[in-house]
């Protein structure tokens, strides 16, 4: 029943990132920009809620991206996510980006208030993404034209896939 939420901003940046590699075959494209401030008021936020024990759990976005980060904290805990995003911009590109400066994280919502309080003075985002939910990890994100991507297993299923890569 926790929240799910991603501290920061997803720059959704495809460029060099595994979904294009796995995908496309291609391993091409711009990394991610690094803005060192903007990585560090992030990072402080983060140590800050850990350090009231406002979090349950906390993921970075990177390798693979916000799907990818979420769906690594459901195999850890064991439990699942049901969510729904929506944004500007293409869906591959919003929850296979790996841009930086953004942490996925689950808390109680009696924690909200005292986390919203944290990033306004921090200057930091928050994005509320969904619940955790006990066994299967269902994600729909949609753009403002309507198109949408739908991402839809059980925790085992993603369990017993990442087992058996390499």
């Amino acid at each position: 029943g926790d929240l799910v939420v991603l501290l920061g901003e997803n720059t959704c940046e495809l460029g060099a990132s595994e979904y294009l590699r796995v995908i496309f075959g291609l391993e091409e494209g711009r990394p991610p920009m690094v803005d060192l401030d903007r990585e560090k008021r992030l990072l402080d936020c983060c140590l800050l809620a850990i350090g009231q024990g406002l979090f349950s759990s906390a993921h970075d976005v990177s390798e693979g991206g916000l799907a990818v980060a979420i769906a690594e904290s459901c195999m850890a805990g064991k439990l699942g996510f049901n969510g729904e995003i929506t944004a500007d911009i293409r869906p591959d590109a919003l929850i296979f980006g790996e841009g930086k400066y953004s942490v996925v994280a689950s808390l109680d919502e009696v924690n909200l208030a005292v986390l919203m309080k944290i990033v306004d003075e921090m200057g930091i985002k928050v994005t509320l993404l969904g619940r955790v939910v006990p066994e299967n990890f269902t994600v729909e994100v949609r753009d403002s034209k309507g198109d949408y991507k739908r991402i839809e297993l059980s925790v085992q299923e993603m369990v017993e896939a990442w087992s058996k890569s390499l």
